[in-house]
């Protein structure tokens, strides 16, 4: 596309003249406007307008501008879930001072050739709602002596924003949604609401989840799902016409992956997990013992089993998913050059690999 530029400022695939200036952001902008201009290859942090944090606080994201390309990558950050009192600890409420500065490493890393995103467009949307990006449930009291009058709204605060990020690059020739942890459900999650924008337009769908992969019932739990439904407010976030997503046990969230590969044939949808991941592992044991664990519990093999059963008998369906699985218990992988860079699973490289979702060609990777 062609970009607006004003002085030595971009925003989006426009030449500039030249010039830093200042980034340090603002409003800069309503509802559904473009987000401000500022100087390629420097990130800019805006205020969103109706965002807000767990806590009420001030919500917003930082973009970074190509003066050569079209395409936008949109990552959301990671952080954990609150959904009791002991998760709720770990997670922020509020968006961290340094996150208004966005991310250079893994795939915002401008200066490494063989990152496929590396001349696009560049949002970073930090975590601050607890609910995975996928809430609408505004002044929630957490169970059990958890906070109260928590502002679950991170499903309102990315429709915010992909407003304004869609106006800013209507002509966007590929949209990659992505994320790790927390950002990685979140990005799959809120993909149907960024395909719906940019895919009548033409654009090329891109999904790149990194350890946020949705399992079948047996292994995420139907009673867990209904605590995250309730709390978050999940019902009111989803695809209403994802009919099998809506089990009246609180199960069938695993659903929307089947109903991605109907409904985005020509989307590029992609997973990357180690097999045994702890992180993940450790909130999904909050559903043993039908959710009643005096010590929440998932053992590798069986986290390793649902990631197999995820692949083989949901994302298989389709054909229009990759899946990168890795040996071990680490967690998250493309925020990070020297995980995203220099992972090799049987022969194929981490950073390859997404560079073939990227491109369409779409595999699997296992030990």
């Amino acid at each position: 596309m062609t970009g607006t530029t004003s002085g030595s400022t971009t925003t989006a695939g426009s030449s500039t003249s030249g010039g830093s200036g200042s980034t340090t952001g603002g409003t800069g902008g309503g509802v559904g406007d473009p987000l401000p201009d500022a100087p390629a290859g420097e990130w800019l942090w805006v205020d969103i307008e109706g965002a807000q944090c767990r806590n009420g606080s001030q919500a917003g994201l930082a973009v970074r501008y190509s003066d050569t390309s079209s395409n936008v990558l949109i990552f959301f950050e990671g952080g954990g879930a609150c959904y009791n009192p002991t998760t709720c600890l770990a997670n922020p409420d509020s968006v961290d001072s340094g996150d208004k500065d966005g991310s250079n490493g893994g795939v915002f890393n401008v200066d490494e050739p063989s990152n496929p995103f590396a001349d696009w467009n560049h949002v970073f949307i930090p975590y601050c709602t607890g609910d995975v990006f996928a809430g609408n449930n505004p002044g929630a009291n957490v169970p059990g002596g958890g906070p109260q009058n928590q502002m679950f709204v991170g499903f309102v605060n990315t429709q915010l924003m992909l407003d304004r990020i869609f106006a800013t690059f209507p002509d966007a020739e590929s949209v990659a949604m992505t994320g790790s942890s927390a950002g990685g459900f979140g990005a799959a999650w809120n993909f149907y609401t960024a395909a719906d924008r940019w895919g009548p337009a033409g654009a090329q769908m891109i999904l790149l989840d990194d350890s946020g992969p949705p399992m079948d019932d047996a292994y995420m739990k139907p009673c867990l799902q209904q605590q995250w439904r309730d709390l978050w407010g999940l019902d009111d976030t989803l695809p209403q016409d994802c009919t099998e997503c809506f089990h009246a046990d609180g199960g069938g969230l695993v659903n929307l992956v089947t109903y991605y590969s109907s409904k985005y044939p020509d989307a590029y949808m992609s997973l990357v997990s180690s097999l045994q991941d702890s992180t993940i592992r450790g909130f999904f044991g909050y559903g043993a013992n039908n959710c009643n664990a005096i010590v929440p519990f998932m053992s590798g093999s069986e986290y390793e089993m649902g990631l197999y059963d995820l692949r083989d008998n949901w994302m298989d369906q389709g054909g229009n998913w990759a899946t990168f699985y890795i040996t071990g218990s680490t967690h998250t992988w493309i925020g990070s050059n020297s995980r995203f860079y220099d992972t090799t699973v049987s022969g194929t490289v981490l950073v390859d690999w997404a560079a073939d979702v990227v491109s369409g060609n779409l595999y699997h990777v296992a030990p």
